[in-house]
């Protein structure tokens, strides 16, 4: 027997219930990956000394933290 999720995730009983299923960590990882390119963003405006590259920068990530924020609740384990 299988279901999908609103996510898109399918989910399967096995019907051996001694077999171990992995849980997936697509969402986790999608999540992880998004802090970090927001958390490498603001070391790059750190780093430049270019007040355009800088601004670009730190634009971008608080784009990105905004998107982030947004997600957080769908894409926690």
């Amino acid at each position: 027997l299988g279901q999908v999720n609103s996510y898109g995730e399918l989910t399967v009983d096995l019907f051996d219930d001694k077999l171990q299923v992995p849980s997936p960590q697509d969402r986790p990882m999608t999540l992880s990956t998004m802090k970090k390119c927001q958390a490498d963003l603001e070391l790059f405006a750190l780093a430049t000394e270019d007040k355009k590259a800088k601004q670009l920068y730190t634009k971008n990530s608080e784009k990105l933290q905004n998107a982030i924020d947004k997600v957080t609740h769908i894409l926690k384990s």
